[in-house]
């Protein structure tokens, strides 16, 4: 037990603070920048510039999310609100439906002649007399469907 207490103490033992070395620390940079002072900010992209100019390979994984941050700056898609998103879907879908039905009101033609009641039970008595699809179709035992009838 007191191996394990040693151990965490050790761990867990404060380091050389950043203002006394001259750095700022890097973790988690992109989240703390806007809340740092202008001279901080300043050390911060020295500190990156002089890291840059190293094996990449041997940056850790902070320093080069830090990189990456003073380079691009934020690149995470802007926070919208949901009503927003739900308002602005609604009104394309509505625009899209008044814009469809008004062409259609405009330079609609009638339904084909094959919509007709009168053609779709005919094809229903062709289908019977050529015995048409005889497992499972309209020429089959016990059919209760309407077949082509709509």
């Amino acid at each position: 037990m007191r191996v394990g207490l040693r151990r965490f103490a050790t761990a867990v033992a404060p380091s050389a603070s950043p203002a006394s070395t001259g750095k700022v620390l890097l973790e988690n940079l992109e989240l703390r920048f806007g809340s740092l002072s202008a001279a901080e900010r300043e050390a911060a992209r020295k500190q990156i510039l002089e890291l840059q100019k190293n094996d990449w390979k041997k940056l850790s994984v902070d320093e080069k999310k830090a990189s990456y941050f003073l380079a691009y700056g934020h690149t995470a898609a802007p926070k919208t609100d949901t009503a927003q998103v739900v308002g602005g879907v609604a009104a394309c879908i509505v625009t899209a439906v008044a814009i469809v039905s008004g062409i259609r009101a405009v330079f609609g033609q009638a339904p084909p002649h094959t919509m007709d009641k009168e053609w779709q039970k005919a094809t229903n008595a062709k289908m019977l007399a050529v015995k048409s699809n005889p497992l499972t179709g309209i020429s089959s035992e016990g059919y209760k469907g309407k077949g082509h009838v709509q």
